[in-house]
């Protein structure tokens, strides 16, 4: 039963030490996700397209403004939150904990890597390196960590940009046979473009290596965030997220608009195509994404505080518990529905797209509350944690023992 009356974070439980709060972001980030991947890398669509509604190009627009490049960060951030908390529960119980999380890291490279032959978008590979890097630096002073996390997250992409342009690496050469492979039926070619696309993204080794140092900031973020405590004081700066909210909406929305104006001048010549160009709409579209994160981490606190809104926001528990099995999850039903090798619905407009990946969620959503009503974990979260301690390692329970979820 929903408890709306509860104002504060419920107890972590005793089969997984979780916080409601935290889980509820966890699923809120892979709802962005599944948004985000659906408009941009399985549908693509994109304005000149074929549209179904005079809604389209302003849809894809708001993606721009307001979820593209900025639910990575959040599902980034919280990776960081959990390595935290898992790092103190091993503490309390004084059980080693860096070859336990390093056996976590291997496995969830694999994961990574076999993600990457269904859809090349995978990040989990970016983690599973980020999260050794983490390791090292967790130790570091508070204010040190926050400082060199935000840094991160802010001059890194703009550092990879700048060095890209001047050793003149784009990383995609050679890569139009793979995308026109992804549109074709066969199984063995779509394999062969994902790996392909997959290892170009390494190939542009200035990206690259911004790529995985925005992505360790915001690791760091969040371990900042749990020393802090952040997530189980909410109430304690209520009024001070709700200015955050609106003060993120407003700076982040303004910086994206920026970005899109500088475009639109430099497109029709106004503005030179030059670094100095590129570098300002760089900059604002990483403010942009950087202070939208902050927006929705502030969405969904004020949702969970309000008695309405958390009987909505309630349900991303569930899929927050499973969220390696349904991040996988979602790149399976995307590449079926979308991809050649499926229905082959690439193109399909937002206003048509949407309402479908919202409707796949649900059903995402709807599939984690059984599964977890019969079981303790997501049928892979089981398989990594079999694979990272085979010898303590149970089987899944038989159907009709229930869990609470």
């Amino acid at each position: 039963m929903l408890n709306v009356s509860r104002p504060e974070l419920s107890l972590p439980t005793s089969a997984g030490q979780r916080f409601e709060l935290i889980d509820i972001l966890r699923g809120y980030a892979l709802l962005g996700i599944f948004l985000v991947h659906v408009l941009g890398n399985f549908a693509g669509w994109k304005p000149g397209d074929q549209a179904f509604s005079f809604l389209d190009t302003p849809l894809i627009y708001l993606n721009y403004l307001l979820a593209n490049n900025t639910f990575r960060p959040l599902f980034s951030f919280l990776f960081g939150l959990s390595f935290y908390l898992q790092l103190q529960k091993a503490e309390r119980k004084g059980v080693p904990f860096a070859g336990s999380f390093l056996r976590k890291l291997a496995v969830l490279l694999l994961f990574g890597l076999l993600h990457a032959l269904i859809f090349w978008g995978d990040v989990l590979r970016w983690y599973a390196v980020g999260g050794v890097l983490l390791l090292v630096l967790h130790r570091l002073p508070t204010r040190l960590l926050f400082g060199l996390g935000l840094g991160m997250t802010v001059l890194a992409p703009l550092g990879g940009e700048v060095l890209g342009a001047l050793i003149g690496q784009s990383g995609g050469e050679g890569t139009n046979w793979a995308w026109q492979a992804l549109k074709g039926t066969s199984v063995q070619k779509a394999f062969l473009a994902n790996a392909t696309l997959a290892l170009a993204e390494l190939k542009n080794g200035p990206k690259a290596v911004s790529f995985l140092l925005t992505i360790e900031g915001f690791f760091l973020l969040g371990v900042c965030a749990g020393r802090f405590r952040l997530f189980e004081r909410t109430l304690q700066f209520r009024k001070l997220i709700k200015r955050s909210l609106w003060l993120s909406l407003f700076i982040g929305v303004g910086a994206g608009l920026g970005a899109l104006a500088v475009l639109w001048l430099r497109n029709r010549n106004y503005l030179p195509a030059a670094l100095s160009t590129n570098l300002l709409v760089a900059g604002l579209f990483q403010v942009n994404k950087s202070v939208i994160f902050v927006f929705h981490v502030c969405v969904v606190v004020c949702a969970y505080h309000n008695a309405y809104g958390r009987r909505v926001v309630q349900w991303l528990v569930f899929p927050g518990r499973m969220t390696l099995t349904n991040y996988i999850l979602q790149s399976v039903i995307g590449v079926g529905l979308f991809f050649g090798v499926g229905l082959g619905l690439a193109g399909m407009a937002p206003t048509l797209s949407i309402p479908l990946a919202l409707l796949l969620f649900a059903g995402q959503t709807l599939f984690s509350r059984w599964w977890l009503s019969r079981f303790k974990a997501g049928p892979l979260e089981q398989l990594w944690r079999n694979l990272t301690n085979p010898q303590r390692s149970r089987p899944l329970p038989e159907p009709g023992s229930r869990q609470a979820a």
